[in-house]
């Protein structure tokens, strides 16, 4: 009987999702850089990005971040730096917003396949960026002030 519940319980977080600490720790990192987090709708903390009820503009793959399209809500601040340690996100839609500053690396995001990041005020890309994009299909980086003085060339690894 013991062994039926234990069954059972598996069965209903492996469904529904679990909470995975580290996804929940980028997107409170995500939240807290903002200038103006309350366009996000999210939760205060304490609530499972992947639980229910879902999180707006956040979409799960089993109990993974997938995507996160946040497109064109107004949004001002710098990205977390952290942000490549989400190894399911496949589409990444920031377009149209304020984000600003340094882009992340997004060394070791190896599933992503689409990134919108352009309408933003991102000034630099990290030199390690393009390191193991191998499924990327579709970026977009236009209308960003990158490297304004001193210009910006795409990098060799972007090649790969």
């Amino acid at each position: 009987m013991l062994k039926l519940c234990y069954i059972y319980i598996l069965r209903i977080l492996l469904t529904y999702g679990t909470k995975d600490p580290n996804d929940l720790k980028i997107l409170n990192d995500f939240k807290q850089g903002l200038d103006n987090p309350e366009l996000l709708k999210w939760p205060e903390t304490g609530y499972d990005p992947c639980g229910h009820p879902p999180w707006p503009h956040v979409f799960r793959s089993g109990d993974k971040i997938a995507q996160i399209q946040v497109q064109n809500l107004g949004l001002k601040g710098p990205l977390p730096q952290n942000l490549n340690q989400l190894p399911k996100l496949f589409n990444l839609g920031l377009q149209k917003n304020h984000f600003n500053g340094k882009l992340p690396t997004f060394s070791g995001l190896s599933e992503l396949e689409f990134a919108y990041l352009d309408n933003n005020d991102f000034d630099t890309i990290p030199v390690d960026f393009f390191d193991g994009l191998s499924r990327l299909r579709v970026l977009v980086l236009d209308y960003n002030p990158f490297n304004k003085t001193t210009g910006w060339s795409i990098p060799k690894e972007l090649v790969n």
